[in-house]
């Protein structure tokens, strides 16, 4: 190796710690402070810094120690929201001695919540049995679905004991849910709990599982095919410009021309695009693809790197929260997405989400923009319908198409699934050059039409 050769730059990562001129520091964030933590710095008492192997340990430590109090926090929480409740307090009074005795319904499920290896991202190993942690948007719909199990069972079978809750009394609470909050939450509710029986089965808290016991099967919600059109998708993105979320719209036209899922589109880093386009690794299918980026995303990544290149850091994600510098959270994302929906289709945002406008002049942004009435149902999922649909109109083939979604049209052929395993870059290349084709063509067409 040749003296003054640059190797590169060693960048180490390790939760809770942050490296400031290489020593390492916490500085715990508001959600932490809510819990008492202070920040500090990571040495020992003579004044020597942590090593890397010792800020790993004080991390992975500290990690389970902010699990802890939050899981005491929450339990803290329940238990007062629990006594302000007439009903909930009318059934403690019902509830025999012993009540140490016994587990609820409660229990169970919050133990599977919050206490399942597999919702804290860890691994379950036994032996030779291996399970992947689940994801992160399941975690979430978990938590989800035990606030709705809790708000509408509150007062019926929430609280009560393992012994009372068979069959029937199952049925019914699938019921209740299915009237205050649908079918789809319903369906999740059952998962959840016949997951949660079943860890407790594996705990010998629980003989058996009332949920497999079930006669009636719950169906499966009508399936939700929402295409958007080009002058909807206008609109859409130009509402997030007028309002200075340029950052929205540059994640809506990347879902357009690469057909991706919403995580995917926010966890994607800027190492991950090339010369030959953008490798994406899909959380859902752990898929590979090489999508070439559309003229209109490329042009539009190229703006925002523009308006970043005063940053003090340089952010690793392709779609950042401009005006936090920060990566875009889902739930941030979300909102942000309905209150740019609800101005294309009202022109006014919804009233819950007026204070994401901030100091926005809405009525100077919106000055000569026409709401588009037909957004007002559209959802950020209906991205990807909409984009593998155009790929359709361009007239995109099952394989190229296919090499934009992630899904093998050949799969019904054993011999294919067993030894076709790369997606062909060349395809989804195809795919995206006839959909630009097609999508210029419906501009040019509203231009003629707008004459």
């Amino acid at each position: 190796m040749q003296a003054g050769q640059n190797m590169g730059t060693v960048i180490i990562k390790i939760p809770l710690v942050t490296w400031r001129d290489g020593r390492p520091r916490w500085f715990p964030s508001a959600s932490f402070r809510k819990l008492g933590y202070k920040g500090e710095d990571l040495r020992h008492d003579n004044g020597e810094w942590f090593t890397v192997e010792e800020c790993k340990a004080w991390s992975d430590a500290k990690q389970v120690e902010i699990a802890e109090r939050r899981r005491a926090e929450r339990q803290r929480a329940a238990g007062e929201a629990l006594e302000a409740r007439p009903t909930t307090r009318r059934l403690r009074a019902a509830r025999p001695k012993h009540r140490a005795a016994l587990t609820t319904l409660c229990e169970i499920v919050t133990d599977f919540v919050e206490n399942d290896p597999r919702n804290q991202g860890r691994e379950m190993v036994e032996g030779r049995k291996k399970r992947k942690p689940r994801a992160e948007h399941t975690v979430r719909f978990y938590r989800t679905c035990m606030a709705a199990l809790e708000d509408v069972e509150a007062a019926h079978t929430w609280h009560r004991p393992l012994s009372a809750c068979g069959p029937d009394a199952m049925g019914e609470l699938l019921d209740r849910v299915e009237i205050a909050r649908g079918l789809s939450m319903a369906r999740g509710v059952r998962t959840l709990v016949a997951q949660s029986f079943d860890r407790a089965i594996a705990a010998r808290r629980a003989s058996v599982n009332p949920m497999r016991s079930l006669t009636d099967r719950l169906p499966v919600p009508d399936e939700r095919v929402r295409v958007g059109t080009v002058p909807e998708m206008l609109a859409l993105t130009d509402v997030f410009d007028r309002i200075g979320r340029p950052e929205m719209a540059d994640c809506v036209w990347l879902a357009l021309f690469s057909a991706q899922r919403q995580g995917d589109r926010l966890s994607l880093e800027q190492r991950q695009i090339g010369p030959d386009g953008v490798l994406w690794l899909q959380s859902k299918t752990g898929e590979r693809l090489i999508i070439p980026l559309a003229r209109i995303v490329a042009a539009r990544l190229q703006a925002a790197r523009k308006r970043r290149e005063g940053w003090t850091v340089t952010p690793t994600r392709v779609v950042v929260d401009e005006r936090a510098g920060k990566p875009l959270r889902p739930d941030w994302y979300r909102k942000l997405f309905r209150l740019g929906r609800d101005i294309a289709a009202t022109g006014r945002p919804g009233e819950a989400d007026r204070k994401l406008l901030g100091a926005t002049d809405l009525a100077a942004a919106l000055q000569g923009f026409e709401p588009v009435a037909s957004l007002a149902d559209f959802r950020d999922q209906d991205l990807r319908d909409t984009a593998l649909s155009w790929a359709d109109y361009a007239g995109c083939d099952d394989a190229e198409i296919g090499n934009l979604s992630g899904h093998r049209f050949a799969r019904e052929t054993r011999i294919l699934r067993h030894y076709v395993t790369k997606f062909d870059p060349a395809k989804a290349r195809n795919a995206v050059t006839k959909t630009e084709t097609w999508f210029d063509a419906q501009v040019k067409h509203l231009k003629e039409v707008a004459r």
